[in-house]
């Protein structure tokens, strides 16, 4: 008796604990990749990873580019570093204190927030950076990602 009471509460744990997770997997938090107003109004993914990894340091036409992020441990970070860096914060974490200790990079700038990222953005030629969808990207122009 005990046996099966205990093996119905595990059984019910584990179900609702895989559906807690099926839930929690589809959600999804939508960022917006923006730039300085005279930055080109596309860029491919390949193209954003390499300026975020400091592989890419101007832009096609020559100009100089910035790229700016959003605070360690937010969730805009977090899901930037995970789809389209393609590794946890962490990870990126590490890579850029390797790159800093070789004398191989510097860096993005950290923004402690949507509305700082958008400001500093617009005031900053060259400056590429990304916002939450709740926010409204003013004076900054939006990045279409291409393939």
């Amino acid at each position: 008796m005990v046996k099966t009471v205990t093996f119905m509460l595990n059984i019910t744990f584990y179900a609702l604990l895989s559906i807690g997770m099926l839930f929690y997997s589809t959600s999804v938090y939508c960022l917006t990749l923006i730039a300085h107003p005279d930055t080109p109004s596309t860029l491919n993914a390949q193209q954003v990873k390499r300026i975020f990894t400091g592989k890419q340091r101007q832009f096609d036409d020559g100009s100089s580019v910035t790229p700016v992020n959003q605070p360690e441990g937010s969730v805009a970070r977090a899901q930037f570093d995970s789809s389209v860096l393609g590794r946890s914060t962490s990870q990126i974490t590490a890579y850029w204190s390797k790159r800093v200790f070789t004398g191989k990079g510097k860096p993005p700038i950290v923004v402690a927030s949507d509305a700082e990222m958008l400001s500093y953005v617009q005031s900053t030629p060259g400056a590429v950076g990304y916002v939450s969808d709740n926010e409204e990207p003013k004076k900054v122009r939006v990045i279409t990602l291409t393939n």
